[in-house]
């Protein structure tokens, strides 16, 4: 049996209390709760679920999802082929334990869909009850503040007490063999974004302790509604709304109908509907919309859509011709306003802008390109351990698809949750960290908390308004349009931004979490440009999710016979990289024990 018992420390003059246990899970997401329940079902007695501070960032579980069955006859070109072999061979028991757990499955066209349960409850909740019905110890409202790691192991997690009652501390040290983080993925990378405000990610602080990253650079981007994160996706485009920008001198731009025929426009927004990522294959096609619009925001024109109007002032659907026109004419729709068709096809959509304060019957919507999520994360072997031993990803926290998929999050990150819980169980269950906390944990213990103390009274910009300043030029200069120039220069003032880390301030030391949330936030960013760099160092393709310059002709290069994929980690203070093959797809998978 583990030592369980917290003994405090006096640190910079601060009470910090630590405690031995076996395994720790962060992240109230569905993977990180599946894993566990997972870890407790397999006897993994000495665990604690961390889950973060909701007061000010509520966490607002899917209604749905789609659930991705991985087969050995998908295109397997850009996974690691024993990934692929666990996402098969795990699926059947990943979505029958939700199932009794009451999820609803019903059959689609695109394939399985999870729905609510009978009592309305999403899957996300659903995992939270039986967490809370299996008296499973719990922290809640606790931020991470720094992976404790020596010699590429887990040794724990140093945390901050958000809420603390009475008697409590404010400052945790959870000294631990295993670590799975469940956490997300880089939410704070970019301003414009369709991902929740999230300031519970640990993504860069993984980076800071030296994790292996794969696929830093990898992101899917598309357009967004500018005042709430939804994604503008099938009935949205498919309504054939106006399209325009506004200058800073107030005048409009049919830029879409002046870049192309009408006929042209419609055919591209109506392939837009279906592919609401950006794609480098449909660059002459649905990508060029994407293009378009990044183009003119970053002339400082504002990007409208107009249901209450036909593609321009100067066009009206009367004038399509051909397959588009006779599609129209066949389901009523000619004189029908774009609104009233997005109401026919797909209500809900029109809903989610009124109960978000947007009549589309009275006012156009303000929209803009925005980073829909992370195909890369850290990198993973079949048992879903990163790069250090005892230290697990398990959700959007792990890069399981290649660049070229965006789907399965939900199964992908149950399956991870089963497959991290019985390694830990049956391989590293067994009491393998020391109980006290060493003289480097100490140290990296008493600078935080001086830090933050002294940041109450520094002279440098609010830590918060700081990192919102570095977001903004990310959605400037890395986004779906990557120049190495740009890049360059985006590097250049990353790394100015780091030298002015000790600067920043703080408004109280209840905010002291913001300064860390700062810094999750820089090492993500700079993992992201030092790995698009890279890309034009190696001379490899970057994927399919942005375009990438050198000079003025697009580096588009084809991907070499054997695919290859981009690994990058911090070490002594830079980062490396180093390129490998795809791990082949084995005869079976290996037992744990093995």
């Amino acid at each position: 049996m583990l030592h369980k018992e917290t003994f405090r420390l006096d640190i910079a003059f601060e009470h910090v209390d630590i405690r031995r246990t076996g395994t720790i899970v962060l992240g109230d997401s569905e993977a990180a709760l599946r894993a566990t329940l997972e870890l407790q079902q397999n006897g993994v007695e000495d665990l604690i679920l961390v889950t973060p501070d909701r007061s000010h960032d509520a966490y607002q579980p899917a209604d749905s999802h789609y659930w991705h069955e991985q087969t050995l006859d998908d295109d397997l070109d850009t996974m690691d082929g024993d990934i692929v072999l666990a996402l098969e061979t795990e699926r059947e028991a990943a979505l029958s334990y939700l199932v009794t757990l009451g999820a609803e499955v019903s059959e689609r066209e695109e394939g399985l869909y999870i729905e609510r349960a009978a009592d309305g409850k999403t899957v996300q909740e659903l995992l939270l009850q039986k967490v809370k019905d299996s008296n499973i110890e719990i922290y809640e409202r606790y931020q991470v503040l720094r992976f404790l790691v020596a010699k590429k192991h887990i040794n724990g997690v140093f945390l901050l007490n958000r809420d603390p009652k009475e008697g409590q501390v404010s400052y945790k040290v959870l000294l631990a063999d295993n670590v799975v983080v469940g956490t997300g993925g880089p939410t704070s990378v970019y301003s414009n974004t369709t991902y929740m405000s999230e300031r519970s990610a640990t993504y860069g602080l993984a980076v800071l302790a030296g994790a292996k990253v794969k696929n830093a650079a990898e992101w899917r981007f598309g357009l967004s509604v500018k005042a709430f994160p939804l994604k503008l996706t099938r009935a949205f485009m498919s309504a054939l709304p106006r399209i325009y920008s506004v200058d800073k001198d107030g005048r409009e731009h049919d830029f879409l109908t002046t870049a192309w025929p009408l006929d042209d426009v419609c055919q591209k927004m109506l392939l837009k509907a279906d592919h609401w990522a950006f794609d480098v294959r449909q660059i002459e096609s649905a990508g060029a919309i994407d293009l378009l619009i990044k183009t003119e925001e970053d002339r400082g024109r504002g990007v409208f859509v107009d249901y209450r109007e036909n593609l321009s002032h100067d066009f009206s659907l009367d004038k399509l011709t051909g397959e588009i026109s006779r599609a129209l004419k066949a389901a009523g729709a000619m004189q029908e306003t774009p609104v009233e068709r997005l109401r026919k096809l797909d209500e809900s959509a029109y809903q989610a802008c009124l109960a978000n304060g947007i009549d589309l019957e009275k006012e156009p919507l303000a929209v803009h390109t925005a980073a829909g999520h992370h195909i890369g994360g850290l990198t993973i072997d079949e048992w879903w351990q990163t790069s250090f031993e005892g230290l697990y990803a398990v959700g959007e926290a792990a890069a399981v698809y290649g660049a070229d998929h965006e789907f399965g999050k939900l199964s992908a990150g149950q399956i991870g949750a089963i497959r991290a819980a019985r390694h830990i169980a049956e391989k590293r269950n067994k009491g393998i960290t020391k109980n006290h906390i060493d003289r480097p944990m100490r140290d990296l213990v008493r600078e935080f908390i001086r830090y933050a103390k002294a940041a109450v009274d520094n002279k440098g910009k609010l830590a918060d308004e700081f990192e919102d300043e570095l977001r903004e030029k990310l959605n400037r200069f890395a986004m779906l349009i990557r120049e190495k120039s740009a890049l360059q220069s985006l590097n250049n003032t990353l790394r100015r931004a780091m030298s002015a880390f000790d600067t920043l301030r703080i408004r109280r030391i209840e905010d002291q979490g913001d300064l860390i949330h700062m810094l999750n936030t820089w090492y993500a960013q700079a993992a992201l440009v030092f790995a698009s760099l890279d890309l034009f160092e190696s001379e490899t393709s970057g994927g399919i999710g942005a375009v990438y310059y050198d000079g003025s002709t697009a580096c588009l290069t084809e991907q070499a016979e054997e695919m290859v994929v981009q690994e990058i980690w911090l070490a002594d203070g830079k980062f490396e990289s180093e390129w490998r093959e795809l791990r082949p797809l084995p005869s079976r998978l290996s037992r744990c024990d093995s």
